[in-house]
């Protein structure tokens, strides 16, 4: 039985095709159909969804006969135990992103920052205790946050790779780059430290779509892993075999 494991994020549906023994490969779609022809093409039977907005029933209207939609809910059993007080109001893509960290370093002490819309901080300890993290304003919201809440700086938008900016910025425009994108590296870095204080051995994991910026001007050691919720919701089908 082949199944595609789908991240459903705000701007792409992300994807990696799996069996019962692996992960195959990966993909990202910005529309549906294409990603349907894909599944078809592969002879997937099952979708397993985590979704942060509603697109997942725009792909169960597209699916054909015979392909189950699984949603990753908050039904579904997790080895994780959760001592988050408002659950019903923790995002599921970071509860799959926490489970990507225990599939990939199990009896560690795991902190996931995801640096996407937003930011995310948890942290996994060895126990396997959940208790919260925090979430911040990403690259794209601070970006627009400067020109939407003043009355003359401009919007400025980041290119797909640009250099990390330097910290004097010499122009408004590089001035802006150097607060976002500084402000956010003192951010990770703090935020590292403070839980590195706290857990001893820490283990850092960077995902998320901008992820990759800040992968080489992080001082503290980290592991990248861009595909961190999607091994999250291979680990979470192993663990639930009725799915």
């Amino acid at each position: 039985m082949k199944t595609l494991l789908t991240d459903i994020g705000n701007t792409l549906i992300k994807t990696a095709l799996a069996d019962e023994s692996q992960i195959l490969e990966y993909h990202s779609w910005e529309a549906v159909g294409p990603m349907v022809d894909y599944l078809v093409a592969h002879e997937v039977s099952l979708v397993f969804v985590v979704s942060v907005t509603d697109r997942h029933q725009e792909i169960a209207t597209a699916l054909p006969d015979g392909v189950r939609l699984k949603v990753f809910d908050r039904q579904t059993p997790l080895p994780i135990k959760n001592h988050y007080k408002t659950k019903d109001t923790l995002g599921l893509d970071r509860l799959a992103a926490l489970m990507g960290a225990y599939e990939l370093f199990p009896n560690r002490h795991n902190l996931v920052i995801d640096i996407g819309t937003c930011i995310t901080y948890d942290l996994l300890d060895a126990g396997y205790h959940y208790y919260g993290g925090a979430i911040a304003p990403g690259i794209g919201i601070r970006l627009r946050s400067l020109h939407d809440y003043t009355s003359k700086l401009p919007h400025v938008e980041i290119k797909a790779q640009s250099e990390h900016p330097a910290v004097t910025g010499d122009s408004s425009v590089n001035s802006i780059l150097s607060g976002v994108m500084n402000g956010i590296l003192f951010e990770l870095e703090g935020f590292i430290s403070s839980f590195s204080q706290q857990y001893e051995h820490l283990n850092t994991i960077i995902t998320g779509g901008d992820g990759y910026r800040f992968e080489s001007t992080i001082k503290a050691p980290i592991f990248v892993a861009p595909k961190l919720i999607l091994v999250g919701l291979y680990r979470i089908l192993k663990e639930n075999e009725e799915i």
